[in-house]
């Protein structure tokens, strides 16, 4: 047998203390976002109100715990009109549980838009603070408008609120996955 090399063996038991204090700090980032994300949308009223191409809409930040079960059963129906047929166009399938899973994760944080007068849901964001490989992340898992909303900039005005919140709440990008 050979001899163990002792200064490659503290190399490696110092890059793994590395990294295990690489992964705590990106652990802890993500803890102090989802704690401050509310005090964060809290000061940017300036995007609490969506006024564009005839739409007039409020948009709030709820956890999911504390959304309505009516606005979350109206996103998840969005979501499954919307892109459905893409997922199973894709080979990913649609399981209607793990998609519902997913949406209403006890991390989730949703960004919902309604219409001001008559609070008629009108577009939303899904979206959590993670990691995404070794990378602090706001992961934005849906983004859905309703048809009669779509092409009149509501979607990107969401997308502007989610860029904002990882911006503040330190996240290194923005994610997407997206159909072609």
């Amino acid at each position: 047998m050979g001899k163990r090399n002792p200064s490659k063996s503290k190399e490696k038991k110092q890059k793994r203390k590395e990294e295990r204090e690489r992964l705590a700090a990106s652990l802890e980032t993500i803890k102090r976002a989802y704690d401050n994300v509310n005090w964060f949308f809290q000061e940017l009223k300036m995007f609490h109100t969506f006024e564009k191409n005839g739409v007039t809409a409020t948009v709030g930040l709820y956890l999911v715990k504390e959304l309505p079960e009516e606005d979350q059963k109206w996103a998840f129906e969005l979501m499954k009109t919307s892109v459905k047929e893409f997922y199973i166009a894709g080979g990913w399938g649609w399981k209607d549980r793990e998609k519902w899973e997913e949406l209403t994760h006890e991390t989730a944080y949703f960004l919902l838009a309604k219409e001001k007068d008559t609070k008629k849901s009108l577009g939303f964001i899904n979206f959590r603070f993670d990691l995404d490989e070794g990378v602090e992340v706001a992961y934005c898992y849906e983004i859905h408008v309703t048809p009669d909303v779509r092409r009149k900039r509501l979607g990107k005005f969401l997308m502007q609120i989610l860029e904002l919140l990882a911006l503040k709440s330190k996240m290194k990008k923005v994610v997407l996955t997206a159909f072609k």
